[in-house]
């Protein structure tokens, strides 16, 4: 959404500042940024075949968004499905990307 930190990363920010206890810290960011428009009401058999599709196959999965047994069900479809680390993390996990 409009404000957000993934907004502002998408538009390119180089480092961001979080409050670390009572000081400040400033990160950098070092990434490619790729963008991917789903639309959200896409379905699971959209998903799985756009997962299928994907050259090269990803790595990881994050499944990010919806009800958390309905998310937690569609991570591990794809996992058996595609054998791909699948990642469905609760609200403020910490996720390692490399």
């Amino acid at each position: 959404g409009e404000g957000t930190l993934g907004r502002q990363i998408q538009s390119g920010i180089s480092e961001f500042t979080i409050l670390d206890g009572r000081t400040h810290r400033t990160i950098p960011l070092r990434l490619e940024i790729f963008k991917i428009e789903i639309s959200g009401h896409s379905d699971r058999r959209e998903l799985m075949n756009f997962i299928k599709n994907c050259q090269p196959r990803p790595r990881k999965v994050i499944v990010n968004h919806g009800e958390a047994s309905r998310s937690m069900d569609f991570a591990r479809t794809v996992h058996q499905q595609f054998k791909i680390e699948t990642i469905c993390p609760r609200n403020l996990d910490t996720i390692r990307l490399r």
